[in-house]
């Protein structure tokens, strides 16, 4: 569960620092550089969630 909501946060974070960057820099360098980083949190939490639901039905 912990590792659930860390991930989670970290989603929360990117987001604010996306919407933070994109007033800073260009749309597409924001893109480029933060799409991999959201594909790779979405595959973790997604990780965990498949791991902890068996458990919860």
């Amino acid at each position: 569960m912990p590792l659930l909501a860390l991930d989670l946060a970290l989603l929360l974070a990117l987001t604010l620092g996306v919407i933070a960057a994109r007033q800073r820099w260009s749309t597409a360098l924001v893109w480029v550089v933060a799409s991999p980083l959201a594909i790779a949190l979405s595959w973790a939490s997604t990780d965990v969630v498949m791991r902890l639901l068996p458990n919860l039905i």
